[in-house]
């Protein structure tokens, strides 16, 4: 833990090194905490509650579920690199909302080194990314009202957002199921096979996904044909071709969740979060990114859709 947060004064300014260094401290922690194998893996936010609360008083930030509300974008781009044999399956019971890493089935080891996030600051702490969403709204409910940093009996996160699909289902060559598009994704079939995930020693094939999954899911599972990609922050890498950091969201049954149209402009639908997914490196992708690029240079038109994630 950085000495900067036991100062009692500490006044931070969001983007600054200091602010930087205690927020990739706490990924640290976050880390370490999702290895851990717990008595109880529910408890894993009452586990590290006393170090959340540490850190909570140096950041004067409100805390979500294991996420901090001032850096809420960047604590959203974890992800688990699973092993060979695929992400474990999701848990029944609830533990957060989907959105929190809180809510993965975690055992230990298994997760030793292969949880992670996607970065969005350079060493020196400048911001090498762009938001391609609005922050609306983002509440959790604690189980006890006066354990902030405790367990969580519900909670929410409404984005404005461009949402890219929908998707089906592929499976790669380590039998993980990993999403493509459906073949009227891009009409003049530019995309074709090279939107299939490939392994990661395969990176000569030019892989443009890189898609991982919070938990395992079967082919006739509800999500096989219904996948969205949620792009959070942009960033361009100097060569011309944008990586784009999304999360990989379904609707949730039940929920009000009618098809993207313009028509439903500000119509709020429900999703819950399944993965993780990086686009870059592909002349395909720059077409089809082109709404985010407008969405961050400000020029929002029709493409703007408010969703509620849970």
């Amino acid at each position: 833990m950085p000495d900067i947060i036991l100062r009692p004064t500490l006044s931070l300014s969001p983007g600054s090194e200091e602010w930087v260094t205690i927020h990739q401290a706490w990924h640290n922690v976050v880390e370490e905490y999702v290895a851990r194998s717990l008595t109880y893996p529910s408890d894993t936010l009452v586990a590290c509650a006393g170090l959340a609360e540490v850190f909570g008083r140096a950041l004067g930030s409100d805390y979500l579920a294991g996420l901090w509300r001032d850096s809420l974008l960047h604590d959203l781009l974890w992800f688990i690199r699973p092993k060979r044999d695929g992400p474990k399956a999701s848990s029944r019971e609830y533990r957060a909302p989907s959105w929190s890493w809180a809510a993965i089935e975690s055992s230990g080891s298994s997760l030793a080194d292969g949880f992670s996030y996607g970065g969005v600051f350079s060493e020196d702490g400048e911001s090498v990314s762009e938001e391609l969403v609005d922050v609306v709204e983002c509440a959790v409910t604690p189980e006890d009202p006066k354990l902030p940093f405790g367990a969580v009996t519900a909670g929410y996160l409404v984005l404005r957002a461009t949402l890219l699909g929908p998707y089906e289902m592929c499976i790669d060559l380590f039998g993980r199921i990993v999403p493509m598009p459906t073949n009227d994704a891009d009409p003049n079939g530019d995309v074709d096979s090279s939107w299939q995930a490939r392994r990661p020693d395969m990176e000569q094939l030019g892989r443009i996904y890189r898609t991982f999954l919070d938990s395992h899911y079967d082919d006739d599972d509800e999500v096989a044909e219904n996948l969205w990609l949620l792009p959070l922050v942009l960033q361009d890498q100097g060569d011309g071709y944008p990586r784009v950091q999304c999360l990989v969201v379904v609707p949730v049954p039940g929920e009000p969740n009618a098809p993207t149209s313009t028509a439903l402009e500000g119509y709020t639908r429900v999703y819950r979060r399944i993965g993780y997914c990086s686009i870059q490196r592909s002349e395909h992708t720059l077409k089809l990114l082109d709404p985010l690029r407008k969405r961050a240079d400000g020029q929002w038109g029709n493409i703007r859709t408010e969703i509620k994630l849970v």
